[in-house]
C-alpha cells in the first residue's frame, strides 16, 4: 500500500504545516527510539505547495 502525505498552506501559511512536520518528526523519533527516523521514510508520495516543498527538502539536511 502506498502512503501519501498531502500538505497545503502555500505562501506564509506554509510555516504552520512546516512546524507541524517538525513536531511530528520529533514525536516519531521518540516513539520509535530512533534518532534517525524521518517522516520521508514512512510516505511514498508528498503532495505540497512550493514553500512546503522547500521545507520538506531542506529539513532533512539539518
Amino acid at each position: 500500500m502506498k502512503k501519501i502525505l498531502s500538505i497545503d498552506g502555500g505562501g506564509i501559511r506554509g510555516i504552520i504545516p512546516g512546524q507541524v512536520l517538525v513536531a511530528l518528526e520529533k514525536k516519531l523519533q521518540i516513539k520509535t527510539k530512533n534518532p534517525d527516523a524521518r517522516i520521508a521514510h514512512y510516505f511514498y508520495f508528498f503532495i505540497v505547495s512550493l514553500l512546503n516543498f522547500l521545507i520538506i527538502t531542506l529539513v532533512p539536511l539539518s
